[in-house]
């Protein structure tokens, strides 16, 4: 439903693969069992002032599959943009809004504030966490992981995705006419003419 762990000020421009499980509060219980889980894969166009984002809903068990979570897809359950707010390099107030990636979607299918911090507890993208929550009576929260994709070397795995969901978030800006504010600007390494033919031939 949305990119619950997004912290877009860790650098000034960036794209990133999250992943976050989004917890519900039970509305008529105190127990924790109780709670409904989701899960979430999206890519993300991040900076200071706000963020677009595309992504899927994933049941939040074991034997979930990811196959479909692609950088240069078309299919992707929903996608979600910040129409106010500001973050620092440990966290995002902002308010979103959230979408059904179909041209029939004329609302969203949320609209909310939320507030998300950065926590460091480890090495590496899988050490830093983004803790979020609604920020609302009863709302919900989530913990995330994020890859970020700005900034890799030319040729490698994380530059091609890098490319294809800016590529996806561009189209998708066009396609919607998502009001945003601020620029999309390709943040990107730039590719080789050989990576590049060869991204394009991945992706067919």
């Amino acid at each position: 439903m949305l990119p619950f762990v997004t912290l877009a000020a860790a650098t000034p421009l960036m794209i990133f693969q999250g992943n976050s499980i989004l917890i519900t509060p039970p509305k008529e219980s105190h127990y924790p069992g109780n709670a409904t889980f989701s899960a979430s894969n999206f890519y993300c166009f991040a900076m200071p002032s706000g963020y677009l984002s595309f992504g899927w809903w994933l049941p939040a068990d074991p034997s979930s599959g990811h196959d479909q979570c692609r950088p240069n897809s078309t299919t992707f359950d929903w996608y979600e943009y910040s129409t106010k707010g500001e973050c620092t390099s440990t966290e995002c107030r902002v308010h979103a809004v959230n979408f059904a990636n179909s041209d029939k979607a004329k609302r969203p299918a949320m609209d909310f504030d939320y507030v998300a911090s950065l926590i460091n507890v480890g090495r590496g993208d899988l050490g830093n966490l983004a803790v979020s929550y609604f920020d609302e009576e009863n709302g919900a929260y989530a913990v995330g992981t994020r890859r970020l994709l700005t900034g890799a070397t030319q040729g490698s795995r994380e530059n091609h995705d890098c490319h294809a969901a800016y590529r996806t978030v561009a189209e998708l800006h066009r396609r919607h006419h998502v009001p945003l504010a601020f620029e999309l600007v390709n943040p990107c390494t730039v590719e080789s003419g050989q990576d590049s033919q060869q991204s394009l031939l991945e992706e067919l």
